[in-house]
């Protein structure tokens, strides 16, 4: 219990689950357990963490429906496991393929990333440029898109800043006014 404390607590989660093997995958994947039932939405990591080990099989026998379930927990609380939920559902990957269902996600995902992105977040900045370049559950619109890549060009972070210079330079478009 106080080691799933830990886990939470640093976010060590992905990397620990990504690096162990045999005896020690069991041990990890039940302090996730214990973590997710301490506190379901935050962080996240843990949460995505147990989808992927429920889906995949990772110190437990696949479960494709609780990777669902792990995965709809995450994604309540986080536009990029909304995406990821999204991108799951509309390519049947180890669930129904539903493509309504997936696009519903997908907004949600827009959603977010779009209310990240005005708080400043540069990454969601990206996400929400790649829906509307394309066309993901919005009308492709590269002006948009331009007002996105825009601001996260802006980025501090030289890989964020590298990416949206690049797409600003490819497409040579001008931003919208607004990012809607």
């Amino acid at each position: 219990h106080q080691l799933a404390h830990a886990f939470q607590k640093k976010q060590i989660v992905v990397p620990i689950i990504e690096n162990v093997k045999g005896n020690a995958e069991s041990h990890a994947f039940e302090l996730l357990m214990d973590a997710r039932e301490i506190n379901p939405c935050s962080p996240m990591n843990h949460v995505k963490c147990l989808a992927a080990c429920y889906f995949d099989g990772i110190g437990i026998k696949a479960d494709p429906q609780e990777g669902l379930r792990s995965s709809i927990i995450a994604a309540k609380y986080d536009p990029r496991a909304q995406l990821e939920l999204a991108e799951r559902i509309n390519t049947g990957n180890k669930v129904k393929k539903d493509p309504e269902t997936a696009d519903t996600w997908y907004r949600k995902a827009l959603e977010g990333f779009r209310e990240s992105a005005k708080r400043g977040d540069d990454e969601a900045a990206l996400q929400c440029a790649t829906f509307y370049e394309q066309g993901w559950t919005v009308e492709r619109n590269l002006g948009i898109a331009a007002f996105w890549w825009t601001r996260a060009a802006q980025s501090q972070k030289p890989s964020i800043r590298r990416i949206a210079l690049e797409k600003l330079g490819a497409y040579a478009v001008e931003p919208a006014q607004s990012g809607e």
